[in-house]
């Protein structure tokens, strides 16, 4: 259950699917690798805490409300599908063009 890109943009609402790595030295985005988006999170996998810290991330790279962005898949795993509401297409270009700029060729 992934895109080849690791994401589906459909007007208005961006599906990603995510490879979250807790304990990182600074929350970044990172590659994409089998399909997925490599997420760094500095928060500890427990308590929620990587989750809450993921929705925030996210919230604030890509301009959105928190309220928007829902889990869908993964709440427990580090393989994860969010879907993000009322997103802007040109924010998600430009965190795209960043995610692409540290992924291999």
């Amino acid at each position: 259950m992934s895109s080849e890109n690791g994401f589906d943009l459909k007007n208005d609402q961006l599906t990603l699917y995510l490879h979250i790595q807790p304990r990182a030295s600074k929350s970044r985005w990172g590659n994409i690798h089998n399909n997925q988006i490599k997420l760094y999170i500095t928060a500890p996998p427990v308590d929620d805490k990587a989750n809450k810290q993921c929705i925030s991330f996210l919230s604030k790279t890509l301009k959105v409300t928190k309220s928007n962005i829902f889990i869908l898949h993964g709440g427990k795993k580090r393989n994860k599908v969010i879907r993000i509401k009322d997103i802007k297409p040109a924010h998600w270009q430009t965190v795209w063009q960043q995610i692409q700029a540290t992924t291999p060729m």
